[in-house]
């Protein structure tokens, strides 16, 4: 009998049936809060008790649970949203498209090269800004490099999961991990960054070394170990032109934008919304205005 392993949303099910039927067996209890010389609310070591009264939930909230999740989720989820739409503004332009073809064209014979830029790029993102669930929109982006590189879509969703995992977890200055931890721990803001950029080296290279060989057994199992030629690149993808320089010019801004505004006044999920929907915007407008 051949085991399979089931459907994601069969596995989150499954989750959620043991999480709410271990309410029902493990003692529940609360610890002992406190706030610190940094006014953070902390939990105070060994301070944990057990409650006299033991609440049951309901059946009927295992079934709120997930509307519940989603609404305690929408800001991720939304902002998501909001990126995956100015990234389908961004490409309707066809700058995406032209920006791919020149960098095909650069490297059509080095596809080694974008894998490991590629790699460090979200690595570096995740390690700094905190990105992860920001990537999901690059996704085809990254497929069209590799299907136009002779490689599957594995590779180009392992370049993305591999590269951000390991930035995000040796990460230097992640706001949402390293410096809110940093905070409650009542240590120096970035502390011990040298340290973390030391382990970045090796984890990185150990995961781009594997997603590189996984990428080249693809390759020999397709049939095609060479990459595609300059004049394929030149036939299927556009040559770059002003309108796309200014929408190129544009997106680095708004990038820029981001960076400053969670260094320097905290940004979170609806300030940096309102940057890409104000990119959409612009980058629409521009399409409409002829060159």
């Amino acid at each position: 009998m051949k085991l399979k392993v089931p459907n994601t949303i069969v596995l989150l099910l499954m989750m959620m049936v043991l999480s709410f039927a271990l309410t029902y067996i493990l003692p529940s209890g609360s610890f002992k809060e406190e706030i610190n010389a940094a006014g953070e609310k902390v939990v105070i070591a060994n301070s944990y008790s057990s409650d006299a009264d033991k609440d049951y939930l309901s059946l009927w909230s295992f079934f709120t649970v997930l509307p519940r999740a989603l609404a305690d989720a929408q800001g991720i989820i939304f902002f998501v949203f909001l990126i995956g739409g100015a990234l389908a503004v961004i490409r309707a332009t066809g700058t995406i498209d032209a920006f791919i073809g020149k960098l095909l064209y650069r490297f059509h014979k080095h596809p080694k090269v974008l894998i490991f830029s590629s790699m460090l790029v979200f690595s570096i993102g995740s390690s700094t800004l905190g990105m992860a669930e920001e990537y999901m929109p690059f996704i085809p982006i990254l497929v069209a490099f590799c299907v136009a590189l002779r490689m599957d879509a594995l590779t180009a969703v392992g370049i993305m999961v591999v590269g951000y995992s390991i930035g995000y977890g040796v990460a230097a200055f992640n706001p949402f991990t390293v410096l809110i931890a940093q905070e409650i721990a009542s240590l120096p803001p970035t502390s011990g960054y040298w340290y973390r950029l030391i382990l970045f080296i090796p984890f990185f290279l150990v995961g781009w070394l594997h997603v590189q060989k996984y990428a080249l057994s693809s390759w020999q199992n397709s049939g095609s170990v060479g990459a595609i030629s300059a004049e394929e690149v030149s036939k299927d993808y556009p040559a770059i032109t002003a309108k796309h320089w200014m929408v190129f010019i544009a997106l680095v801004i708004a990038i820029l934008i981001i960076v400053f505004g969670i260094a320097q006044w905290h940004w979170y999920l609806v300030e940096l919304g309102a940057v890409f929907f104000a990119l959409t915007i612009i980058v629409a407008f521009n399409r409409s205005v002829k060159c």
